[in-house]
Parts: C-alpha cells; structure tokens; sequence
C-alpha cells in the first residue's frame, strides 16, 4: 500500500477536524473573543448593521452579510482546500495506465 496516499487522507481528515473545532469554538466564544480583542469589533458591528439593513429590505453588498471570521480559519480552509486538490491528483495520476504515462513523457 502506497503511504503517501493514506498520510495524504490522513492530514485531510486531520484538516477537517481541525477546521470544525475552530468552526465550533469560534461561533461559541465569540463573545469572549471579541471582549479580548482577537476579533475586531468594527467588523462586527458592521456585519450586525448590514444585517438590520438588509432586514429592513435594503440593498447591502453581500460581502457585508457574511459573518466575521478570524484570520486563523481561513487558513485552515486554505489548507484543506489544497490537500484536496492534491488528493484528487493522486487519485487521477494512481488511476492512470502506466503506458499512458509513458507515452506522456
């Protein structure tokens, strides 16, 4: 068995955990977050405003509806979404013929 592959699936199930842990405790300390300033408050209040505006039937750039989130997040889906596209390569390349790929180089 090819351990590449299986370290490849592996750092993206450990990717996605990571990604829902950080999900979960961002969406539940929030609050505290914000209180310690590791969140900005500006683009809370902004969001919470572009919110009411949109409630009261306001155009609001979409941009603004989406809830705030911290940088380390981002990252994290950054990460995920690279080691998926790299299993998907694998997978595609694993899956070819080896007389194609010789006839390729």
């Amino acid at each position: 068995m090819d351990y590449n592959i299986l370290m490849v699936c592996l750092l993206l199930f450990l990717a996605h955990l990571a990604i829902g842990a950080s999900r979960w405790m961002e969406v539940r300390w929030r609050p505290m977050l914000l209180r310690i300033g590791l969140l900005n408050k500006e683009a809370e209040w902004i969001h919470k405003t572009a919110l009411r505006y949109s409630g009261m039937g306001l155009a609001v750039p979409p941009d603004l509806l989406k809830q705030p989130s911290s940088i380390t997040t981002s990252e994290a889906r950054r990460i995920e979404t690279r080691l998926s596209i790299e299993l998907t390569l694998i997978v595609i390349i694993a899956s070819m013929p080896s007389g194609l790929l010789l006839m390729l180089s």
